[in-house]
């Protein structure tokens, strides 16, 4: 038998959250039906497997939410944009160090041409 401090509490809490609406599901489930006896109405009431497909659901968002790339950095919240823009920002910056020494390469004959005349 566990020990309350070795549970892992975010899976005892996930079970324990399934089992309380499971348990809701039943007892909604229940009512409805009584009601609809009493009022001769035929209507269907909410089934057990929209409450799984509900929390798949919802497990399935935080997983998605979850995600992190090689820096930690939750991917959910970096937009798609931003590397784009950090590529072209690079090849940028590259441009403009090959053009400066290019220019000072330049500069440089200028002057050992005019130090030989």
């Amino acid at each position: 038998m566990k020990v309350l401090a070795d549970m892992d509490v975010p899976y005892e809490l996930t079970v324990s959250v399934a089992l309380a609406l499971i348990l809701v599901d039943k007892i909604m489930y229940w009512i409805t039906k009584v009601r609809t006896r009493r009022n001769g109405d035929n209507r269907q009431s909410p089934k057990s497997a929209d409450w799984y497909l509900v929390m798949r659901q919802v497990r399935e968002l935080h997983e998605w939410h979850d995600m992190v790339d090689a820096d930690g950095v939750k991917v959910w919240y970096v937009k798609q944009s931003l590397p784009a823009a950090i590529e072209k920002m690079t090849e940028a910056i590259e441009a403009l160090v090959i053009s400066t020494q290019l220019s000072q390469a330049v500069m440089e004959r200028i002057a050992t041409r005019l130090e030989m005349q």
